[in-house]
């Protein structure tokens, strides 16, 4: 199966995890059949330290 990754801002992530935001809406779709995994991950903010932070997959 194939798949994708996309960054996520950390405020959006939070709301993700908590179950509060179930859709993202990107300008473009990835361009893959489904299903395919979504792996999503943390970008950092200017005035945190250190990298990324992985999340989890969703199959869609």
């Amino acid at each position: 199966m194939k798949a994708v990754m996309i960054s996520i801002q950390p405020k959006w992530v939070e709301k993700i995890a908590n179950g509060e935001k179930t859709i993202e809406v990107r300008k473009t779709a990835p361009k893959l059949e489904t299903p395919f995994k979504c792996y999503i991950y943390e970008t950092k903010t200017k005035n945190k330290v250190g990298t990324g932070m992985w999340f989890y997959g969703i199959e869609l």
